[in-house]
């Protein structure tokens, strides 16, 4: 029941939650508040009541999973080799700022000496 329990964890549980981890800006307590998250599901899973002592390193040794954290860490490094490795002038396309947007924030600003542009796109 174990294997049950922490093979849906592992398949449904943590993509949903790790998707876009690659572009998250991880801070120490963010990371502090993901590994919490990690360990409160992992009590649940091995149904350890809160009052019960166990660390939470006797905890992962027991499930043998690694810290979120850590996963979350790694996906980072790997997301940011492949944006070092593409070529950005083939890969990426430039932001523009629809021609719409661009007329109302000209209308909120004023005159001020800006340039309205002729043709709508």
């Amino acid at each position: 029941m174990l294997e049950t329990k922490l093979c849906l964890y592992n398949t449904c549980i943590l993509p949903i939650f790790l998707y876009g981890a690659e572009t998250w800006s991880v801070t120490v307590i963010l990371s502090k508040k993901i590994d919490a998250l990690d360990h409160w599901y992992l009590r649940r899973i091995l149904n350890v009541h809160w009052s019960e002592f166990f660390t939470n390193d006797e905890i992962r040794s027991r499930m043998g999973q690694p810290l979120l954290s850590d996963t979350v860490r790694s996906r980072r490094l790997s997301f940011f080799g492949h944006l070092h490795r593409t070529d950005q002038a083939t890969h990426h396309k430039p932001i523009t700022v629809p021609y719409r947007l661009e007329f109302c924030v000209l209308l909120m600003i004023g005159d001020g000496g800006l340039v309205v542009p002729d043709n709508p796109g």
